[in-house]
């Protein structure tokens, strides 16, 4: 128990000081677009930004690192590796890239739909004639 204590602190420390950052920094880009004098539509759908509320994808990207990191964490475990060795690290940070890298392919193919939905049709008169 001990061992995963030393190994869960500092990852724990570190997970504090990005979502700290990450809450810093937003508010600080909010700030900066509201002092732009944007409009009014514009204005009122960053302030109501509803955070609490997770999206899919964000939801997806969590759980493929998550995935990633238990099925690391279990060859460990199949391998007798101790959590102090290289190998231990070098192996969660391979699995949690790995998820970032799917969640990425997939965010991307998700992200074409969209904008392939999204195309308005728009006929091209460059090669008609001249009326």
């Amino acid at each position: 128990m001990e061992e995963v204590a030393v190994f869960l602190v500092p990852i724990s420390f570190f997970a504090a000081i990005v979502w700290i950052v990450k809450i810093v920094s937003d508010n600080r880009i909010r700030r900066k677009v509201l002092d732009q004098r944007v409009s009014d539509e514009l204005a009122e759908a960053i302030l109501k930004k509803d955070t609490s509320r997770p999206s899919a994808l964000g939801a997806l990207k969590w759980g493929l690192i998550v995935i990633g990191l238990g099925g690391a964490l279990v060859l460990l475990e199949m391998f007798s590796v101790d959590v102090d060795e290289p190998l231990a690290y070098g192996l969660m940070f391979l699995a949690a890239g790995g998820g970032l890298v799917a969640y990425y392919l997939i965010a991307a193919e998700d992200e074409e739909k969209a904008a392939a939905r999204d195309e308005e049709y728009v006929p091209d008169f460059s090669s008609s004639e001249e009326l």
